[in-house]
């Protein structure tokens, strides 16, 4: 797999990232990291971020943070010209997953997986560590082989 990571936040700098690290540490082996980039909370940055992110063709794209429902968390948002598929049973899945940890608030995400209209997937998650690691290992892990042949046929 073929990957690249956007983390999205006002704050976070390549120093203090954690989620993106756990992400990468959990594709090391087999799979290609293209690149990882940070972006401010802000609808028109993220898209054209996405658009450069898109033209090296990564079979996925992970976006961190801005899935909540603050003001700032604009991730959602920025995604949805991108959207060509949805996969729901992702969001039900992580959701159901999260809430076996961290009980009810699971319910403030909301994380989506979806393809492009270039085949290529993004998943949008929250910018907790906790979170990508049970992305990556409940989810990707396990699926993005059916997923990738999937989108071959």
């Amino acid at each position: 797999m073929r990957y690249s990571i956007l983390v999205i936040s006002d704050t976070i700098t390549d120093k203090s990232d954690k989620s993106g690290d756990t992400i990468q540490e959990l594709l090391t082996g087999e799979h290609e990291m293209i690149s990882k980039l940070f972006c401010s909370n802000s609808v028109r940055t993220i898209r054209m971020r996405l658009i450069n992110l898109l033209k090296n063709k990564p079979d996925f794209i992970f976006t961190i943070g801005g899935t909540g429902i603050s003001r700032k968390d604009v991730t959602i948002d920025a995604v949805k010209p991108f959207i060509h598929k949805d996969i729901p049973g992702f969001s039900e899945l992580f959701r159901q997953l999260s809430y076996q940890e961290i009980g009810s608030k699971a319910i403030l995400s909301r994380a989506v997986m979806f393809i492009t209209k270039k085949g290529s997937v993004i998943c949008c998650l929250p910018g907790s560590p906790n979170a990508a690691k049970l992305v990556i290992g409940s989810i990707i892990v396990p699926e993005y082989k059916h997923i990738l042949g999937e989108l071959s046929k």
